[in-house]
């Protein structure tokens, strides 16, 4: 590709090394491994909820999302199926020399970043639809919480009953349905591209697993928040715990607690600083 190629030109481009990678995606096992996990955890997740739907004979609403990530173990896995699914950042394949050649090394890192960006959103949407389809006999859509979250959230004596998932009333209190779902897929959609540049970063620089046991490390500290960090060192722990946001009930502002503001600009600026520092140095690498 010329050296003077438009804006627009180098996005085709890039948007086009971000596909092959897609493309490698839908043949690799380890993508359906992984997809097939969160089948499971999300099934696991909400059999109580169906379950205590068909007892009371009450519908649930599709808004079950915002608290999907509620329990700490379930950060903890989604911090390990993301680190595997991104573990191999910037993604080689056969076609990446053919590539490279024909872009420039510039062009095919920022590519590998895009489909970072791109995995990451599809990533998160696939948790959403999945705690969707998993309630899908027993749902009823309306734009409201439903009266079963609402007990849920409410009833501490039903609520303890379920496996891997619990409501917030916090959450029930400070956002509406749609509003939380919303945030909580951006969310998502954040942390998982903060982690998928952290090891792309991490693997251009050292060429090792580093990244993979930094956000090995980050997924690790979102537990250890819970049940011993937060009562040595107060609600301000979560401020380095990026993987704690899943839940963004975690953003009370109080007790040293992050804000939304915070962990929005944390990720951003966190994924703008990878992304270039990792494209940056690989440009400049003469063999990676």
């Amino acid at each position: 590709m010329p050296k003077k190629a438009g804006i627009f030109t180098k996005l085709k481009w890039m948007q086009k090394c971000a596909g092959v990678n897609f493309s490698n995606w839908t043949v690799t096992p380890k993508t359906w491994i992984i997809f097939g996990i969160m089948a499971v955890f999300t099934l696991w997740n909400l059999s109580g909820v169906l379950t205590y739907s068909a007892e009371l004979g009450i519908r649930c609403t599709p808004w079950i999302f915002p608290h999907y990530f509620s329990m700490p173990v379930m950060w903890t896995v989604y911090g390990f199926l993301t680190i595997a699914l991104f573990s191999d950042a910037p993604f080689h394949s056969t076609c990446s020399d053919f590539l490279q050649i024909r872009t420039g090394k510039r062009v095919w890192i920022l590519g590998q970043c895009l489909f970072i960006v791109e995995a990451s959103l599809l990533y998160s949407l696939a948790y959403f639809f999945l705690s969707v389809i998993m309630v899908l006999p027993r749902i009823i859509f309306i734009n409201q919480w439903g009266k079963l979250i609402e007990i849920f959230a409410y009833n501490s004596q039903i609520s303890i009953n379920l496996t891997g998932i619990s409501f917030t009333d916090s959450i029930l209190k400070s956002y509406s349905p749609v509003t939380a779902t919303l945030l909580t897929i951006l969310f998502v959609w954040l942390i998982s591209c903060f982690l998928g540049m952290l090891i792309l970063m991490c693997r251009v620089i050292t060429g090792g697993y580093t990244g993979n046991a930094i956000a090995g490390f980050f997924a690790f500290l979102a537990y250890f928040c819970v049940y011993i960090g937060s009562m040595v060192f107060g609600g301000s722990i979560y401020k380095i715990s990026p993987v704690s946001w899943l839940c963004i009930a975690i953003f009370s502002g109080k007790g040293g607690h992050p804000d939304m503001i915070y962990g929005l600009s944390f990720l951003i600026l966190g994924i703008v600083i990878c992304g270039t520092a990792g494209s940056i140095y690989y440009e400049k690498k003469t063999e990676v």
